[in-house]
């Protein structure tokens, strides 16, 4: 799994963040789903996912919920994580 960094500044339109994730999948190549929050920010706020953090769901249910950032955003450990589920699947 790589471990670049990515920014992107505020989104101010759903395209924006379209954008962004396409960015992401291409830097990354994660070999899951990408979900984008609508403009309203529904699912930050039904997740608490302000200001960072990082969601696995499978089949609607949350697996894997990590620390809200940015102190608690652990990429390399969510990364590991996900090497260790995939390899017991």
């Amino acid at each position: 799994m790589k471990t670049n960094y990515m920014q992107s500044a505020a989104h101010k339109t759903l395209e924006d963040r379209q954008e962004s994730a396409q960015t992401f999948k291409e830097l990354f190549d994660p070999k899951c789903d990408i979900y984008l929050d609508s403009m309203d920010d529904c699912l930050l706020k039904w997740y608490g996912a302000y200001p960072e953090r990082i969601y696995a769901i499978l089949d609607g249910i949350i697996i894997y919920q990590g620390s809200p950032g940015p102190q608690g955003y652990d990429i390399e450990g969510f990364g590991k994580w996900l090497q260790d589920y995939v390899s017991k699947q």
